[in-house]
């Protein structure tokens, strides 16, 4: 039997135990974690599912208004920002919108490169290679610029803006293109306390946080995978729960996927899977060292190694050895060459770094 054929029979258990578990109650049972080639099968689906459904919409609603207002008026803006969390991926939401071919036909899509830039003092000249290699416009065809991740074209350092310096001069110079560029919350607050960065873009839309609902309806997606399926009125019990993993994500979908994941606990009885409490791992305690490693990584998102350094004002080496530890116990995924927080810990990371006075943003 392939795991396919395997998880779909053991959610199609879940689900005969959510609709019974309304009829009577359930005696004790004996639960375990779920078995690691079940919990890597899950992990892989939940990876692989599309944006949630409103976070496409909120983007294309947001690009097809912006676009149509340009189109008509010469002085409109002609970019629109799309916000999101640093724990989820606002690129993977711009690609699936520009996917969908709901860009007017007369407008050709040029990316920009979404891999940053290794080296932080050429960040704004590789920028104008690639946009000087640009083809000629024509009154009758408009280009859409994509910047996939504004976080990825900056450093926390001496004469790290260049590049947005630079995107933001030829932004403004080549109102015959509309640009649409996304970027984390956290690095737009940065940016705008150092730059005033939204005096020049104005126009932005934020990725909504989901409540339970939607979370609910973004994972059933996952019953192709699995034979997981929902009943259309949830009991309360099954309410009470998702209203807890969206409060508890802040309505992060990444962060409420890795949740879901962990409160999945295994019956070996009668080999259900169980959906049980929401809950975090372990947090340790934090040195201001720490704070503010993490605090780079939530700003510039996926990172490598000597960049992270550079945007600490230290070396390689004297990095090793917190980061080590932040990855020992779970905070930091990833290696050398692409660093990041664990999404499971980003809501109570970013309330500790609220507490200590850093920039934080109002929203997730």
């Amino acid at each position: 039997m392939n795991d396919s054929t395997s998880i779909s029979a053991w959610f199609k258990k879940l689900r005969a135990w959510l609709i019974s578990s309304q009829e009577k109650s359930e005696p004790e049972i004996s639960l375990e974690e779920l078995p690691v080639e079940i919990t890597e099968s899950l992990s892989r689906a939940t990876q692989a599912l599309p944006s949630p459904a409103n976070h496409r919409e909120a983007v294309q609603n947001a690009l097809s208004q912006a676009l149509e207002t340009w189109q008509k008026d010469d002085e409109a803006e002609n970019s629109l920002v799309v916000l999101g969390s640093p724990a989820e991926d606002v690129t993977r939401v711009l690609d699936e919108v520009l996917k969908a071919n709901q860009i007017p036909s007369e407008m050709s899509v040029r990316r920009l490169p979404a891999a940053r830039v290794t080296d932080s003092e050429t960040i704004a000249t590789k920028l104008a290679v690639v946009a000087e290699n640009a083809s000629e416009l024509t009154p009758d065809k408009q280009e859409l610029v994509v910047v996939p991740s504004l976080s990825r074209y900056f450093l926390r350092c001496i004469g790290g803006l260049d590049g947005i310096v630079y995107l933001r001069d030829r932004i403004a110079q080549q109102r015959s293109r509309f640009w649409l560029i996304g970027c984390n919350r956290w690095a737009w607050q940065y940016l705008d306390y150092v730059g005033q960065i939204q005096a020049y873009f104005e126009q932005t839309v934020s990725i909504p946080a989901l409540g339970g609902g939607e979370i609910k309806e973004w994972l059933q997606s996952l019953r192709n995978e699995t034979g997981l399926d929902f009943t259309e009125k949830m009991p309360e019990a099954e309410r009470a729960y998702f209203k807890r993993l969206a409060e508890s994500s802040l309505g992060v979908a990444e962060v409420a996927a890795r949740l879901w994941l962990r409160s999945l606990s295994y019956q070996p009885d009668n080999k259900h899977i169980v959906p049980e409490k929401v809950s975090f791992p372990n947090f340790r305690d934090l040195s201001a060292s720490d704070r503010y490693l993490l605090y780079s990584l939530l700003l510039h998102g996926p990172i490598n190694l000597p960049n992270l350094a550079t945007s600490l004002g230290e070396t390689e080496s004297e990095i090793h050895p917190p980061l080590r530890r932040l990855r020992q116990v779970g905070l930091i995924e990833g290696n050398s060459s692409s660093l990041q927080v664990n999404p499971l810990h980003y809501p109570r990371l970013r309330s500790e770094l609220k507490q200590n006075n850093f920039l934080v943003p109002g929203e997730n």
